[in-house]
């Protein structure tokens, strides 16, 4: 192992606002399918009681609401 050295490689401050931009910007666009796929989930009541976070049980007669409406 001898006459090897170990580069570090510096991470600069562009690279830093670089990384923490586009983790915003995912987020940004991730969001609403986030949303989507909780609220697809819930009924009524709890939708206003936690309009954001996943609550339980899961409420799957959204989906054959929405399959009927497609249906006709």
């Amino acid at each position: 192992m001898e006459g090897k050295t170990v580069k570090r490689k510096r991470i600069t401050v562009k690279q830093t606002a670089l990384v923490i931009t586009v983790a915003a910007l995912c987020l940004t666009v991730l969001f609403p399918f986030w949303l989507l796929a909780v609220k697809s989930f819930k009924s009524f009541e709890q939708e206003i009681a936690s309009p954001i976070s996943l609550s339980f049980p899961l409420f799957f007669e959204n989906y054959s609401v929405a399959w009927a409406y497609v249906k006709e």
